[in-house]
C-alpha cells in the first residue's frame, strides 16, 4: 500500500514576531577637553510614538549642566526641572553643588517616584548629568536611582522592557 504525500496546509500556520522592547539608552564619555553627551530620540506612551529631545541644558552664571535621561519620560522630566532649579543662585562650588543634586535626587524618590501611579518597573529614571562649576574641568556624573556618582571615564544607561 502507498501512502499518499501530505498536501499542503490551505493555510500557513503563521506565527508572530517576539513583542519589540521598549529601550531608552544616553551615554556620556569624559574626553581630553570636555565631555560628550548622546541620547535617542524616540519615546513612546502606549502606541504613541514621538521624537523628543533627551538632553537637556542649564546654565547660569558659573554653573552649566547638560542632562541626558533615560527611564519613564514624566519623571525624568520633571527630576531634570527640579536639579536646575536647585541649583539657580547657589554658590559654585563642587562639593555645594553636588551636595544639592544629591539631596534633590533623594528628595524626588521619596516625594514623586513614590507616589507615582504606576508599577516599580515603570518608574525608573537614569540621568548621565554633564557638569562645569566656573571654569573648572567638566564632572560627568551618572544617576541611577538614588544613587548618584563621579564618573571617571563613560557612563551609559539602557532603561526599557
Amino acid at each position: 500500500m502507498w501512502l499518499k504525500p501530505p498536501r499542503p496546509s490551505p493555510r500557513p500556520n503563521l506565527e508572530r514576531l517576539p513583542r519589540r522592547k521598549l529601550m531608552t539608552i544616553a551615554a556620556g564619555f569624559v574626553c581630553s577637553d570636555g565631555l560628550v553627551l548622546f541620547a535617542d530620540t524616540e519615546e513612546q506612551m502606549g502606541l504613541m510614538k514621538t521624537k523628543v529631545e533627551k538632553i537637556r541644558e542649564y546654565e547660569s552664571g558659573d554653573i552649566r549642566m547638560a542632562v541626558a535621561g533615560a527611564g519613564n519620560g514624566s519623571l525624568a522630566d520633571s527630576l531634570v526641572d527640579r536639579l536646575f532649579e536647585s541649583v539657580e543662585g547657589k554658590t559654585p562650588h563642587k562639593a555645594t553643588i553636588l551636595g544639592v543634586l544629591r539631596q534633590v535626587i533623594l528628595d524626588f524618590h521619596r516625594e514623586e517616584v513614590a507616589f507615582y501611579p504606576s508599577s516599580d518597573d515603570v518608574k525608573q529614571v537614569g540621568l548621565i548629568i554633564g557638569l562645569q562649576i566656573k571654569a573648572e574641568k567638566p564632572l560627568l556624573l551618572h544617576s541611577d536611582a538614588t544613587a548618584l556618582r563621579l564618573v571617571t571615564q563613560f557612563a551609559v544607561i539602557g532603561i526599557g522592557s
